[in-house]
């Protein structure tokens, strides 16, 4: 006889469980998009508040638009996006870590080795395998200076942490303290509660760090792959997108198919903080506008001494409060576009949409409220 699965969320602390066993009797298992009672990190940013000492010829950018690729010795304020079936949830008890590419893996060994998690500070890449950054709601941390690989400990692998671990407890269950001591020092046994969520570090502009790696004693980067110093000086810096309004309306596959993006561009717009009215009971696409201040320039090359600017796209990971709410098979992942399948008249639901430009990797985010009416 099988017990009735508890609903799956998303959170590290379902998937390490999943690991014990697993059952082929699950009569409530909720779609991959779909929020539950277990806290989800859907999404970390960081933003560099202060420059550091690597930065100096960068283009400059608008106060309201900061670099969100880092270099080391820059100020960075880290900002997550952490949400379940009830809505977002406080982080002013969160952890954030600088960790490796496995960060579990990181702050296991570090654990192991020195039985504590240090604070971050810019020596950090060559004492430890993890540090802890900060703690609650959008702290700030300097990032680390690099290390050549000839000054690492043996048992060290990063030049620079390629990493950002959030760890956050809940307000009447386990607290942040236990998900983080479990994770340092094991075992990883109760993590039911803790939201966990990993993110990369975007290291950037590219032809800054290739020449700080390379000062370091770090071989294989070539500045003949990147045009000139004069051009790249010229671009500024990558930086996350900030979406305000939406363009709405139903999904009718022969006319995209006909039209392409000028149909998409025929449907009308909606500002993203007002509750949306959509149609019942039909396919609907969902067109997040990208600002044209936003619409940043990226250089590809096409051949010997020879680039193609064009700009930055975008695709959008979908999480919604309803688990009777379809999304569409193309609508989670690599799209410009969302689609799904509305309920019938008198629901209202929220889409939680987390935005990634490529190939950049700057993070940000929206919440879409919908309600169904009879049309």
């Amino acid at each position: 006889m099988c017990a009735r699965a508890t609903p799956i969320g998303r959170s590290v602390a379902s998937v390490l469980l999943a690991g014990l066993g697993a059952s082929a009797c699950y009569d409530d298992v909720r779609p991959p998009w779909a929020l539950s009672d277990d806290p989800v990190v859907l999404g970390i940013s960081l933003a560099v508040v202060e420059d550091g000492p690597y930065a100096i010829d960068l283009a400059p950018l608008p106060a309201d638009r900061p670099r969100a690729e880092v270099l080391p010795l820059d100020v960075v304020e880290l900002d997550a996006l952490v949400a379940d079936i009830d809505g977002p949830l406080p982080l002013d008890d969160a952890a954030w870590v600088l960790c490796g590419a496995g960060c579990l893996a990181s702050l296991e060994e570090q654990g192991r080795r020195f039985g504590e998690l240090p604070d971050c500070h810019e020596g950090s890449v060559a004492q430890a395998h993890a540090c802890l950054a900060g703690r609650g709601n959008r702290p700030q941390v300097v990032i680390p200076e690099a290390v050549p690989p000839d000054e690492l400990p043996l048992f060290f692998d990063w030049s620079l942490f390629p990493r950002v671990l959030l760890v956050s407890g809940r307000a009447g269950g386990l607290g942040t303290d236990a998900c983080l001591e479990q994770l340092v020092l094991g075992p990883p046994v109760d993590l039911v509660g803790c939201a966990i969520g990993a993110s990369d570090l975007v290291y950037g502009p590219e032809w800054v760090l290739g020449r700080l790696l390379t000062a370091a004693g770090l071989e294989g980067w070539d500045d003949g792959d990147l045009p000139p110093s004069e051009v790249l000086e010229l671009l500024p810096p990558n930086t996350a997108a900030v979406f305000e309004r939406v363009r709405v309306g139903p999904y009718v596959f022969e006319e995209l198919l006909q039209y392409g993006e000028d149909w998409e561009e025929s449907l009308p717009l909606h500002p993203i903080d007002e509750e949306l009215e959509v149609q019942a009971d039909i396919e609907l696409i969902i067109v997040p506008e990208v600002p044209l201040r936003d619409q940043q320039i990226v250089l590809s090359p096409q051949g010997p001494g020879t680039w193609l600017g064009r700009f930055e796209w975008f695709h959008y990971d979908v999480w919604v409060d309803d688990p009777e709410i379809e999304l569409l098979a193309w609508a989670y992942g690599y799209v410009g576009s969302i689609f799904l399948r509305t309920p019938p008249a008198g629901r209202t639901f929220r889409l939680y949409v987390k935005a990634t430009d490529r190939p950049g990797d700057a993070v940000s985010w929206f919440t879409l409220t919908l309600r169904t009416v009879e049309r």
